[in-house]
């Protein structure tokens, strides 16, 4: 399998980065957000097998692309 990756935006400050999976929310600070499951995120787009949708999202909502990332 490929590599599977996502592009995070923090909406806040218009930051973002590419992130690999299975995603360590930690990483999160390198885009200005504080790691909180409650911060609003915004997914731009993605690379590989998982996916979840584009737009607009909690943190917390990235558990979501670990577990598809666990099943392949």
């Amino acid at each position: 399998m490929s590599e599977s990756r996502v592009l995070i935006r923090d909406p806040e400050n218009g930051r973002q980065a590419w992130f690999s999976l299975p995603f360590y929310f930690g990483k999160l600070m390198s885009i200005g957000l504080s790691g909180s499951y409650e911060e609003r995120i915004e997914l731009v787009d993605y690379q590989g097998l998982v996916y979840i949708g584009l737009g607009y999202f909690i943190v917390e909502d990235l558990e979501q692309l670990n577990r598809q990332v666990d099943e392949y």
